[in-house]
């Protein structure tokens, strides 16, 4: 159906496009006149074909760069936009609003960029300039004036350019709200009030005003206050998913849970508004940490509803209770549907992902024959082969799925999903080149998904492109600034960067936002890179005074603490969080990692495993594991879960070195341990915990010349590691060299060696001699 809808507008617009090929003048505005048509009914991709046949007439029509920067701007085309309206200026100098809408794009580009800050500051004035050389008395000269006054902290020079324009006209909404701000930095927070408060009578849909006045009553604990604002924003503003949900969000993390309860009764009463409206409480409550509350909401779901909204709450549940292990339950659910939906491609997965649960691997190897059943009876459906690639790729069998997702592509000439898949199964492999050349087509196919976004950036980081994986995030930042996800992103991507200025303006965007701990924690993390980690632990310690139930903010802060190698007070902390939260992977996981960094591998090792209770193919568990068993000396016990991670990531360099090291301690197959130590010295080459283990897998197959070269390399680099010259000494005196054997072991006892390997030094030395 859509192909036919698609190609009735392209037969729409060749009919108007065969219509415009006379006298190029006319041509041109004819064009131009048909794509504010398009434009006047949303259809901005149609309306920039136009005004683009247009310019292909007049290369200098200034009306036509204008039309097109607005068209483009609505698709959220922003570099396409800037390009058009710059030419619109220099083609149109009477155009005021052509330089308003650009200076807006540079105002919005202006937070986000501060490597570009000069630059675009010097485009603004230059626009501030031409409008008023113009027209004296813009309106919008002024208020960008006072924006970008407000973005450079000149809070009195920022009022005062916002107080002109209000003189010009009166009660515009961003004017007031750039007012708020200017008088709230000068504390001035009572005008701030009143006008805010004015622009809500006023405008009642205005939304910003709402959020800047709520962040206002938080950072003076006037809690009451900000309940206020939320309920007023919501009762003005009912039909936005968002503002119930921050509602709902803001009583649970001060302690109301009863008024977040209440907040989603009203959702659920108004159903011609929210019919999904029990789906959206569970997963709030299922998000949040209440798993019970969610559950309890979807049986109401499937008790109140009907056809697809009830079998919806019916798949969700039987997700949700093979999360928490409740499988028996989950089966019983999910049978009916199978039932009825035999060939559903969606709940085949959500079986197999009941039996990978249960640990079933014979059933397992059902799911997927029934799978690949499917896939044979119409191999180019490309949402089956995609299906079967992602429930291989979940059952770690990854090479198996690539084949499968790289079907799933070539058939889906517009299927954005399993390029996203094949994108992160490269990245997760360390081929950044395939990592890249999916995730551009993930993103070319889906601009609007966020994802696609991320993980081009992520590819670009990968392949050392880390100014244009940055910009990405930023371009990201900027299209989903409503998206908490993207300020992390930005903020963290800006850390792994070294962009201090970046990170530290995307996470204070991102608290004054959202107010989450996230949010907070980045703030946190952005002084402990500027080497103030005390500040970023006081940050989070007053953060969790004014939220005591707030377990993100105290997971923050655990981790800081571990971070800083206050594991006292680490463990503490992530033992209460896990005591609250049982079924938590992540939560056990860092509780055993600062286990076993405090030394204790015997607790480390409890919670491991009881975190792969919950997810036995969890790769950061399985490699706890490893290291966990290899430090209380049950080698052979490691070396079996290392081989179990390998099977989950083949290509990581860090599984193979471990493996070949096990290998060379167990007496394994030392063929095999060679093979993965040479795999990974070629993948990391500056490691030299690679190469160590390298050198010592030819010393366990009586190879000392190789073993001798590359610990010849090691003391280079590192002369006072005691290991590295012990076994260059030992390589050495196995290849015969007994004369610089005793030279090395002698130079290997001055370099302080641990007292067992001080006396094998001793005893090479004796033999040496």
């Amino acid at each position: 159906m859509r192909s036919w809808r698609f190609l009735a507008v392209v037969w729409a617009l060749l009919a108007v496009l065969a219509g415009c090929s006379f006298n190029p003048d006319t041509a041109k505005r004819k064009y131009v006149e048909n794509g504010n048509k398009y434009f006047a009914r949303g259809k901005y991709k149609e309306a920039s074909i136009l005004y683009r046949s247009a310019l292909k007439k007049d290369r200098r029509y200034g009306e036509a760069y204008y039309r097109l920067g607005l068209a483009e701007i609505r698709r959220r085309q922003i570099p396409s936009a800037v390009a058009a309206l710059r030419r619109a200026v220099e083609l149109q100098p009477d155009n005021e609003d052509a330089k308003v809408q650009l200076a807006n794009i540079y105002l919005v580009s202006y937070t986000v960029s501060p490597n570009k800050k000069e630059e675009i500051r010097r485009e603004i004035q230059r626009l501030v300039y031409l409008i008023l050389k113009r027209n004296p008395g813009s309106f919008h000269a002024f208020r960008i004036q006072g924006q970008l006054a407000l973005f450079d902290r000149d809070y009195e020079a920022s009022l005062a350019h916002f107080e002109a324009a209000e003189k010009i006209q009166a009660g515009d909404p961003d004017v007031t709200l750039g007012s708020c701000q200017a008088l709230n930095a000068l504390n001035q927070f009572e005008r701030c009030e009143q006008i805010a408060w004015g622009l809500i009578q006023r405008q009642p849909k205005f939304e910003p005003v709402y959020d800047l006045l709520y962040r206002y009553y938080l950072d003076r604990n006037r809690i009451d206050d900000a309940s206020r604002v939320l309920e007023e924003k919501l009762s003005n503003n009912f039909n936005k998913v968002g503002n119930v949900l921050a509602l709902a969000r803001h009583y649970w993390i001060f302690g109301k849970p009863e008024l977040t309860a209440k907040t989603f009764e009203r959702v659920i009463a108004t159903r011609h508004l929210y019919p999904h409206g029990r789906r959206m409480a569970a997963e709030f409550y299922w998000r949040s940490g209440d798993p019970q509350a969610a559950l309890n909401h979807l049986r109401a779901g499937i008790r109140e509803n009907q056809g697809a909204e009830r079998q919806a709450c019916e798949r969700r549940m039987v997700e949700i209770l093979t999360d928490q292990g409740n499988l028996e339950e989950a089966r019983r659910m999910l049978a009916p549907l199978l039932k009825a939906n035999p060939t559903d491609p969606d709940l085949a997965a959500l079986r197999a992902s009941l039996a990978l649960a249960s640990g079933a691997s014979s059933g397992l190897a059902g799911e997927v024959s029934e799978l690949e059943s499917l896939v044979r009876k119409s191999p180019r459906n490309p949402v089956l082969q995609y299906q079967l690639g992602r429930l291989l790729w979940d059952l770690g069998q990854t090479e198996q799925a690539k084949p499968h997702l790289s079907e799933a592509a070539r058939l889906g000439e517009n299927y954005a999903g399993p390029r996203m898949a094949l994108a992160q199964i490269f990245l997760n492999e360390r081929d950044a080149a395939s990592a890249l050349k999916y995730s551009e087509e993930a993103l070319r196919l889906a601009p609007m998904e966020p994802r696609a976004h991320w993980l081009h950036a992520e590819a670009l980081f990968a392949a050392g492109r880390t100014a244009q994986a940055l910009d990405q995030l930023r371009t990201a930042t900027a299209r989903f600034a409503d998206r908490q996800e993207a300020w992390l992103r930005l903020g963290n991507g800006a850390l792994r960067a070294k962009d201090i200025t970046t990170a530290e303006l995307a996470f204070r965007g991102c608290a004054e936002k959202f107010r989450s701990a996230a949010c907070i924690a980045g703030q946190a993390e952005v002084l402990t890179a500027q080497r103030q980690a005390a500040r970023g632990i006081r940050l989070l310690e007053q953060q969790i005074q004014q939220r005591p139930s707030d377990r993100e903010l105290k997971l923050a802060l655990a981790d800081l603490y571990a971070a800083q190698g206050r594991r006292s007070e680490a463990l503490t902390l992530y033992q209460e969080l896990v005591a609250s939260n049982e079924g938590s992977l992540g939560l056990r996981l860092r509780f055993g990692k600062t286990l076993l960094e405090a030394g204790n591998p015997n607790g480390a090792l409890a919670q491991i495993q009881a975190a792969l209770e919950l997810d036995p193919n969890s790769p950061n568990g399985l490699h706890l594991l490893t290291v966990a068993l290899t430090a209380l000396g049950r080698k052979a016990e490691a070396l079996a879960a290392c081989e179990k991670l390998l099977k989950l990531q083949p290509n990581d360099p860090i599984v193979l070195n471990n493996a070949a090291y096990l290998l060379a301690e167990t007496g394994g197959d030392l063929e095999r341990a060679l093979t993965y130590a040479q795999r990974a010295a070629r993948m990391a080459p500056a490691s030299l915990e690679f190469s160590d283990t390298l050198g010592w897998v030819y010393l366990k197959k009586k190879l000392p010349a190789s073993s001798a070269e590359v610990y010849g390399l090691l003391t280079q680099q590192q002369p006072n590691n005691p290991t590295f010259r012990y076994r260059h000494a030992l390589a050495l005196y196995l290849k015969g060299d007994t004369e610089r054997a005793a030279s090395e072991a002698l130079a290997a006892l001055q370099h302080n060696p641990p007292p067992d390997q001080a006396r094998e030094i001793r005893e090479l030395l004796a033999k040496a001699r």
